[in-house]
């Protein structure tokens, strides 16, 4: 809901809400060996559920409200507030999870993970001030802000037993849970204070210069209570921590002439990561940097716009799975991407509209204790692309009808980060079909229009995740 008592002044409000209850939980991942890889005894079906539909459940709720009010001083200066408040309540979730394939190639271990009542809130807000003035010759465009940002989970239960091996080939489901390993219980608290400003200077009327930066002023604490035996005392720790930071942004924009843009950037990030290890240790904040340049430019006529990007990016302390403790997380120590972007995006008739981009990265870890430096970084392909066009008629009798159609390419990717196996390329194809008059809109969207089996994403050799097959998704939008 939006109210504008002038046209300086505007405040909106707005909010949702969902609950949902589902039996089988999302898709858990496949053995590597029997999907991608050789089997001795043949492929089983991409279709099959390693968990336990009789014991995997889960109900969530969801809930967020916020506002955003935006007022313009005048016409070079303005102000915008938001506050937003979201929670998501979890009364129980039971998922029966694999960990590994045994030497027979078709027994899959698992153990039982039972999620106790779980509360996540979370609370923002952010207030900045963007302005316009001159100093001289140069001109000014200011943004001075600051956020605060707080997310509490309160007390949870989490408890992990033995539960049946499963054929993979025969499954049998709605076997009896073994014994209690483990029960842990969580709160954790993070509160972020973030101060930030950017100036872009006109220093002449075909170049720009823009000076940036961020303070961050973290918090976290957890209290942790845990214990191996059900009948042993509960071990109860504290680890709490501080950091602060200071994220510099940089960049400049260069017009030889009118339709091109060169320009380079340069920008750090700090970002605090939630949770601990197996051992209780607090992670340490992820840190990133990352240099661009890159050439915009508009073509037939400013019909088309294309953007050639080459960039860097470095970040340490990234948080992923725990090889030998899938239920907790470790940090890597760095992991270094080099790329090249290529953009097209225009109206190149009346109604008829292109996006094409194609992506190259060289995705290495750079430094670590754990993985192998230069090992290929998992889930990031070195070549992909994609295409998508739409046309909609523009006039006459059958004025707003249209359809679109999408191809996509994405490469070769490694499944864990020790690059001992491959998932192979793809390509995927989508298509839409439009209607729009006045008030209404109706849409056809087509996923995987061709029901091509693919993988799309792993994080180890026991776990690799099917792409959606042909889906058909039906919206009807009407707009007072």
């Amino acid at each position: 809901m939006s109210w504008q008592p002038n046209r300086d002044t505007k405040l909106t409000v707005s909010g949702e809400y969902l609950s949902s209850r589902q039996a089988e939980l999302s898709p858990l991942g496949l053995p590597a060996i029997g999907t991608i890889l050789p089997n001795p005894n043949g492929k089983f079906s991409p279709n099959t559920y390693v968990g336990d539909p009789t014991q995997d459940t889960e109900k969530v709720t969801v809930g967020r409200v916020g506002y955003k009010f935006e007022h313009n001083f005048s016409d070079k200066w303005s102000l915008y507030n938001s506050l937003s408040y979201a929670f998501v309540e979890r009364p129980y979730t039971t998922n029966v999870t694999p960990t590994s394939l045994e030497a027979d190639n078709r027994t899959v271990d698992r153990f039982e993970q039972i999620w106790g009542p779980t509360s996540v809130s979370n609370l923002s807000q952010d207030t900045h001030v963007v302005g316009k003035f001159n100093t001289g010759s140069l001109e000014h465009q200011l943004l001075i802000g600051v956020d605060w940002y707080q997310r509490i989970v309160s007390p949870y239960s989490f408890i992990i037993r033995t539960f049946p091996s499963l054929d993979i080939y025969n499954p049998v489901y709605g076997q009896t849970p073994g014994d209690f390993l483990d029960t842990r219980k969580d709160k954790e608290r993070l509160d972020d204070l973030g101060i930030y400003f950017q100036d872009q200077l006109a220093i002449a009327p075909n170049l720009k210069l823009v000076l940036g930066g961020r303070g961050d002023f973290e918090d976290q604490k957890i209290v942790a209570a845990t214990t191996s035996d059900p009948t042993s005392p509960i071990e109860r720790s504290v680890t709490s921590q501080s950091n602060s930071a200071f994220s510099p942004r940089l960049g400049i924009v260069y017009q030889p002439i009118p339709p091109v843009s060169l320009y380079a950037s340069y920008s750090r990030s700090f970002d605090q990561a939630l949770g601990t290890d197996v051992n209780n240790n607090s992670f340490e904040p992820t840190r990133g940097t990352q240099y661009e340049v890159g050439v915009k430019t508009d073509l037939l006529n400013n019909k088309l716009s294309a953007t050639l990007a080459l960039y860097q990016l470095t970040q340490s302390n990234i948080v992923t799975t725990d090889i030998n403790n899938p239920t907790y997380a470790i940090q890597v120590g760095e992991q270094r991407s080099r790329g090249v972007e290529l953009f097209f995006t225009g109206e190149l008739a009346p109604g008829w509209n292109i996006i094409a981009a194609y992506n190259y990265i060289d995705g290495r870890v750079t430094r670590d204790n754990t993985f192998k430096v230069g090992s290929l970084l998992t889930n990031t392909p070195e070549n992909s692309a994609s295409l998508w066009t739409t046309y909609i008629i523009p006039k006459g009798k059958l004025q707003g009808l249209g359809g679109g159609l999408g191809v996509f390419y994405f490469g070769d990717r490694e499944g864990d980060l020790t690059n001992t196996y491959t998932l192979p390329s793809y390509v995927r194809t989508d298509a839409a079909l439009y209607y729009r008059h006045n008030h209404f809109q109706a849409a056809l969207n087509f996923q995987n229009l061709f029901d091509v089996l693919y993988y799309e994403g792993a994080y180890n050799i026991n776990r690799v995740f099917r792409g959606e097959p042909f889906g058909v998704e039906a919206t009807l939008k009407w707009q007072l």
